[in-house]
């Protein structure tokens, strides 16, 4: 108690990473709901960093030490550079340096986009269901308004989302410099989290064309687009085009409306905080206005130097093969045990590409008592799929990773858990037939 506040009871004690704080792994356990890199890749990236950071700084101490310094705004112009660069080829599409600005990881760059064009009570339309921390950013923290907008087979049901606008919309808003945009879209439109779809050509379009029509930000949360896991003979494929290549410049009704949000943290690692934003010049000159860029320089200048420089080189060309074909290995490993035990009422996505497998489950069982029996019986943690839903739906539905424990562990854990589920579905039948 202190002046008469009363402060809330939490842990403040030394964690080694927000995982072990959010008690989300410990010893014996297993966290099938945690969204992050595992141990062995980043100690690959640990060591690629180490080789990176030594190219970096010899040319830093020979030079005038800038990667030292205050950062210009949008960025060190050798990480844009050699990221647009690196994208180009990745994505089949050119990718202007010009466009690209550093930020500290997805995250980060949401909340800046939605902090700098949006104000308390504005508009956020989210995909349903969709990464769970959305709603706690945008909605809680800034406080927008989050309307849920349902997913089909292949990404946002359209139709029920220019309802909402048409409903929503301000009857007199014209664009402005100032004010360009009256509300946001938020996506992830290349393995999608959680269900791992990705948006198909004609939904793309059509949502590039609504914004325009609405006057729309669209930010698609593209941190999955470089883990493309399909294989055209020994090498791997790409993934399906980001949203913002929809976008086409040369249209006669192009504003500028969609921004990529890409990030570094699901190959390299989360701890790195090194992402960027690619965006039209009506949504870059507002960032590079922003305060704190103003008085503080580029966001994570120094670590966004080392990776730019080592971006287009075999050494991380090497990295990168390993990361995926590292996931496509667990992947095939979890899919291997979940096509021989998983139950027959029990429905699974088979993604392509990311982190995450979404799992149905008949509507009888309660996931929330199978997350709670999992966790009690069988040390395993999942994360209940009404977290991944603004609106609370989703309630039949889990999310598993599979990129953090190794094959093994892997197997261990999704047979743990499809064992939990066999007993949670004997029980929820036994009780449902005494019903009727």
């Amino acid at each position: 108690m202190s002046n008469g506040i009363k402060f809330q009871d939490k842990d403040y004690g030394m964690h080694n990473n927000l995982f072990t704080e959010e008690h989300m792994l410990a010893d014996g356990k297993y966290g099938l709901d945690v969204g992050g890199p595992g141990v062995g890749m980043l100690r690959s990236a640990a060591k690629f960093m180490m080789k990176a950071t030594e190219m970096r700084l010899e040319k830093e101490i020979s030079g005038e030490g800038d990667l030292l310094q205050y950062g210009s705004t949008l960025g060190d112009p050798a990480y844009r550079i050699n990221l647009a660069k690196f994208l180009s080829e990745q994505f089949d599409d050119i990718v202007d340096s010009k466009s690209l600005m550093t930020t500290t990881g997805a995250t980060a760059g949401l909340s800046l986009l939605a902090s700098t064009f949006f104000n308390v009570e504005d508009y956020i339309f989210i995909e349903d269901p969709t990464y769970f921390h959305v709603n706690k950013l945008v909605a809680v923290d800034l406080g927008l308004k989050a309307v849920p907008i349902p997913i089909v087979e292949d990404g946002l049901d359209l139709e029920m989302l220019e309802e909402e606008l048409e409903r929503r919309k301000p009857v007199d808003f014209q664009p402005t410099t100032e004010r360009p945009f009256w509300a946001l879209v938020y996506v992830v439109s290349v393995y999608q989290n959680p269900t791992g779809l990705c948006y198909s050509k004609e939904k793309c379009e059509k949502l590039v064309n609504l914004a325009r029509e609405y006057n729309l930000l669209v930010v698609s949360d593209d941190v999955y687009n470089l883990l493309c896991l399909e294989k055209d003979g020994d090498a791997f494929k790409r993934a399906p085009p980001r949203l913002y290549q929809y976008d086409v410049k040369s249209d006669n009704d192009y504003f500028g409306n969609i921004v990529s949000n890409g990030s570094f943290s699901k190959i390299l690692g989360p701890g790195l905080r090194l992402g960027w934003i690619e965006a039209p010049k009506v949504v870059l000159s507002k960032l590079m206005v922003d305060g704190v860029l103003l008085g503080g320089g580029s966001m994570n200048h120094f670590t966004s130097g080392i990776v730019g420089s080592s971006l287009n080189t075999d050494l991380f060309s090497a990295f990168l093969l390993m990361v995926r074909t590292t996931l496509k290995r667990k992947l095939n490993a979890v899919l291997d045990v979940l096509q021989k035990h998983c139950p027959k009422s029990v429905k699974y996505s088979v993604p392509k590409g990311g982190y995450f497998i979404w799992i149905e489950l008949p509507s009888y069982v309660d996931v929330h008592e199978l997350s709670e029996f999992c966790q009690k019986i069988h040390n395993v943690s999942i994360l209940e799929g009404k977290r991944c839903s603004v609106a609370g739906n989703c309630q039949s539905f889990l999310r598993i990773c599979f990129a953090y424990y190794s094959v093994q562990e892997n197997c261990i854990a999704v047979k743990k858990l499809l064992g939990a589920m066999e007993s949670r579905l004997k029980r929820a039948a036994n009780i449902n037939g005494a019903l009727q």
